[in-house]
């Protein structure tokens, strides 16, 4: 899968500020992301991923190598130093790690992936916690890598089987693993300046019925958002660069590529580069050609 360059696509170890300021939120709770580490990949990347609010932890099949902070929360760390660089089976239960040892099997050696499936977990500090999981393969080059995300968010679920994640994501040598992660992940991601689409991951492609992403990146923001909520989109945004809010679970009516209007719910913020630079993104949970009926994109 080729990925095109664009601006989001900054050099690795570009520093970041990547916070969003702690003012009261207008819509949800502000996630602070200034305590990421910048040293894994490219920083804004990573900083988006940081801030999504689904658990994404990445390992190599022996070692953690990133965990965002709804991660680092889940298994009770105050860092991402805490878990990164453990052995993976430092955070399954041991009642877990055969079951475990043989998904990474298949998911390595066949490029099978999962789906809602059921894992228990060990925080740091050895409490037990149970988990809905689904993990796919991405491969740069000859590496292989897992993926796993949280399959749940807001009470919302995922199938029980089907294609949610279908196969494994495979990317050129040299391909930054926290821009393979966003273009892997079956969450729709979406970054954005003040005014317009600067880059779209594959699940949005799909969600929004684009045959290129072309159909969508370049695009001022206000053309994807029904008319309806163009007058609420854009306060949103005047408030995400102007004042640092953050947003959680705002319920949004969309246009797709195919002029059908899509009922989102999606949660956004922003991060600030080293050079003053501020970049909004957000992310979909759900997205239905019909209001009221919020599902996880399948």
């Amino acid at each position: 899968m080729h990925v095109a360059a664009s601006p989001f696509a900054v050099s690795s170890g570009t520093k970041v500020a990547g916070e969003f300021l702690n003012e009261p939120s207008y819509g949800g709770p502000v996630v602070n992301v200034a305590g990421s580490s910048v040293a894994r990949d490219t920083s804004l990347h990573c900083a988006v991923l940081d801030a999504l609010p689904v658990e994404v932890l990445v390992h190599d099949r022996t070692t953690i190598l990133f965990a965002n902070i709804a991660a680092q929360a889940a298994f009770g760390a105050t860092s991402a130093e805490e878990l990164e660089g453990l052995p993976i089976t430092r955070v399954v239960h041991p009642d877990g790690i055969a079951a475990g040892n043989q998904r990474r099997e298949l998911l390595f050696e066949r490029g099978q992936c999962f789906t809602t499936i059921k894992v228990k977990l060990r925080t740091l500090r050895g409490d037990t916690f149970y988990v809905d999981g689904m993990a796919c393969r991405i491969t740069i080059g000859d590496d292989d890598y897992a993926l796993i995300l949280q399959a749940s968010f807001g009470g919302t679920g995922l199938p029980a089987s089907g294609g949610f994640i279908s196969s494994a994501s495979s990317f050129p040598e040299g391909t930054p693993l926290a821009l393979a992660t966003l273009e892997s992940l079956p969450l729709p991601v979406v970054a954005h300046d003040a005014t317009h689409i600067v880059y779209i991951n594959e699940a949005t492609q799909r969600a929004f019925r684009a045959e290129s992403r072309d159909e969508l990146v370049g695009r001022a923001m206000c053309d994807v958002l029904h008319p309806d909520g163009r007058e609420a989109g854009m306060e949103r945004r005047r408030l995400l660069f102007e004042k640092g809010y953050a947003f959680s679970q705002i319920s949004a009516k969309t246009i797709a590529c195919d002029g059908t209007t899509l009922y989102t719910i999606a949660s956004g913020g922003a991060v600030t580069a080293e050079d003053g630079n501020r970049m909004g993104f957000c992310s979909i949970h759900s997205v239905d050609a019909e209001p009221g009926r919020p599902t996880f994109l399948r």
